[in-house]
């Protein structure tokens, strides 16, 4: 008999846990081992999920709402997601073009699946979220690293030189996981006028659209014209807004044929999103946007705590970030060409207990990616490990 390795496929032989999942953990079991850990990896809020929420949830469970949905998502859910895209994002969206999915990881995944074929590019500026990689491999799709120069804002002219006749997808994160950049209005115009008329998708990650700062506003790449709209597969998820991380529940709008095939790939996988879970889901899109900014004005205060605390560290520099939750940090210096970004960030949480994610995790070596969704107490002591952490070198 063969041994199990061989018996893999060939996707499974390249395949490796998420990174940001894997140290996460590595900070939770160090932490249960009595370690005092400061994790500053996690992507998720450090508040629970509001009261409201988990109460509507309860209400659905006491109504015996507990059966199958359908796979697309139950359509009062399906219909107020919708509306939020029309108002907030001045998508047209009608409620059959939504489709509702087990968190964005798994809509991404799904459509990538009913997209790409081998020989298929996809376009992924980085620094990057590294799912989108893996997930383009795991549907046998070569993915295309775009690497940005500072400050990490994906521009037309890159997109353009990285055309073939082999591009299938390109992926617009905006606001960026890892770098917090947010493409003006402008550049994602020029963008789409240069795929205008292309058979190509447009993949626009929007999970931390309300993380915003700077008085700068979020531009929905679908909004901008029809034809851009028929290209674009918009994804957004109730992870980050609502600190529902662990409910799973996500979201794409997309065209009216992509949505059947999304509905019907969730009907021979997931069998559809948890029932409880949507009608939480469903609560927190009614949540008033006053709630939401105070959100992100805390977020705000302690992204700008951390670029002071920074700005004390002369090894260490960072471009502000303009949305998301992350500071994404030069280390070359500190480096100095001794060892590389994770055989660092790897000393750093043995000798000091911090917890942070190499560029590597990026598709970027040369930095690190600290999370300000810890709180800011947290946030103090981590910073001043690291530069107890430099001064020790």
């Amino acid at each position: 008999m063969k041994n199990q390795e061989e018996l893999l496929s060939y996707r499974a032989k390249f395949l490796e846990p998420s990174p940001m999942l894997s140290l996460n953990d590595k900070a939770k079991q160090l932490k249960e081992q009595g370690v005092d850990i400061v994790n500053l990896t996690a992507g998720e809020p450090d508040g629970r999920t509001p009261w409201s929420i988990g109460k509507a949830a309860k209400a659905a469970l006491d109504l015996g709402l507990t059966h199958y949905t359908p796979p697309g998502g139950v359509k009062e859910l399906r219909k107020a997601i919708a509306g939020k895209l029309r108002r907030v994002n001045h998508i047209p969206a009608a409620w059959e073009e939504v489709v509702v999915g087990v968190g964005a990881k798994q809509v991404l995944s799904a459509v990538f699946q009913l997209l790409c074929e081998p020989g298929d590019e996809v376009l992924i500026p980085t620094p990057a979220w590294g799912t989108f990689i893996e997930q383009a491999r795991l549907a046998d799709a070569t993915p295309v690293l775009m690497p940005l120069k500072q400050p990490f804002v994906l521009d037309a002219e890159t997109v353009h030189r990285n055309l073939t006749n082999r591009t299938k997808i390109l992926i617009v994160n905006t606001p960026s996981n890892p770098t917090g950049s947010v493409i003006p209005s402008e550049e994602l115009k020029a963008i789409a006028g240069i795929l205008r008329g292309r058979p190509i998708h447009i993949l626009a990650d929007e999970v931390y659209e309300q993380f915003i700062y700077d008085e700068l506003s979020h531009t929905s790449i679908a909004s901008l014209s029809k034809e851009t709209r028929q290209q674009t597969i918009t994804v957004n998820s109730f992870s980050k807004t609502y600190a529902m991380t662990g409910w799973r529940v996500g979201y794409a709008h997309t065209t009216p044929l992509l949505a059947q095939k999304l509905s019907a790939l969730n009907s021979l996988t997931t069998s559809g999103t948890c029932s409880i879970a949507q009608y939480g889901a469903l609560e927190a899109i009614t949540r008033t946007p006053k709630e939401l900014e105070r959100m992100t004005k805390q977020y705000e205060k302690r992204r700008n705590l951390v670029l002071e605390q920074l700005g004390k560290i002369s090894l260490l520099s960072a471009v502000p970030p303009k949305g998301a939750f992350y500071v994404f940090i030069n280390i070359k210096k500190a480096l100095n060409g001794k060892e590389t970004s994770a055989q660092w960030c790897a000393r750093l949480l043995e000798k000091k207990g911090v917890a942070v994610v190499p560029g590597e995790a990026f598709a970027f070596p040369g930095f690190m990616r600290i999370s300000f969704a810890a709180n800011r107490g947290q946030l103090r002591k981590g910073l001043q490990r690291i530069r107890e952490f430099l001064r020790e070198e």
